[in-house]
């Protein structure tokens, strides 16, 4: 098994070591354990591709079906499905103990949101005289044209799609370089924090209107781009580091 240049090594020297300005080199191998995957020329345009796409489609929802902030909510939802769909599938292929703690993991979210949805649909049944069935059905029918209507759901397939085929290399690198097997990027936490603020802050000052949509759609593609700068860049500096170490040995 290679040396994994992005697992955190108990090196005490590399917490005082300065990777970038503030950024120390075992905080850099932090944050990339949380990729799973190293971001190589093939990689690169994979994710600027997969953001292209997000951008075109997204914006299409806003400019022709009026999606809402709470539309530009749904690739993120998107994204998380196909990572708890995705990972329980790859582990009957791949019998890893590090991917069955996160295929377990993918099981119970399924399950309580099976829940979640459930409860809902009983509350809304007791509300309309509905049986359990023919409620479900009603409201899937009003989800799916909240969403079609907007034109949201080509973005939702686009993140689905992106998280999906990234498993293949997720699965290399933990093979070839070992745990952990980190499903989640470094982008998510941003890209929360945007819709955050794009539904709870920025109404205050520029109150719910097309311009709020534009900005959030805007500042979203942002936090996607400079995500993925940062998981370039710090990998990048990460192997000049080790490189010119391992000349030193």
């Amino acid at each position: 098994m290679k040396p994994n240049p992005f697992s955190v090594r108990n090196d005490p020297s590399e917490t005082s070591t300065m990777l970038v300005n503030k950024l120390s080199v075992a905080d850099a191998r932090r944050l990339l354990k949380l990729e799973g995957v190293e971001l190589d020329g093939r990689s690169f345009v994979r994710e600027l591709a997969f953001t292209a796409i997000f951008a075109a489609t997204s914006a299409y929802a806003v400019a022709t079906g009026g999606a809402t902030v709470w539309h530009l909510f749904m690739p993120l939802v998107a994204s998380w499905f196909g990572l708890v769909t995705a990972i329980p599938i790859v582990y009957l292929f791949c019998r890893h103990p590090a991917i069955k703690v996160e295929a377990f993991k993918a099981l119970g979210n399924l399950a309580l949101l099976g829940a979640i949805i459930a409860g809902v649909v009983f509350f809304r049944m007791t509300k309309t005289n509905l049986t359990f069935s023919g409620q479900f059905v009603d409201d899937a029918r009003v989800a799916w044209r909240w969403v079609t209507e907007s034109g949201i759901h080509w973005a939702m397939l686009a993140a689905y799609f992106n998280i999906v085929s990234s498993m293949p290399a997720r699965v290399h690198n933990l093979m070839e370089f070992g745990p952990p097997f980190a499903a989640v990027g470094i982008g998510c936490a941003t890209q929360l924090l945007v819709l955050f603020t794009g539904v709870i802050v920025v109404p205050l000052f520029i109150g719910q209107s097309v311009a709020l949509v534009w900005w959030l759609w805007g500042t979203l593609l942002f936090a996607k781009l400079l995500a993925l700068y940062l998981h370039w860049d710090v990998g990048k500096r990460l192997r000049n580091y080790d490189a010119a170490r391992a000349k030193k040995v």
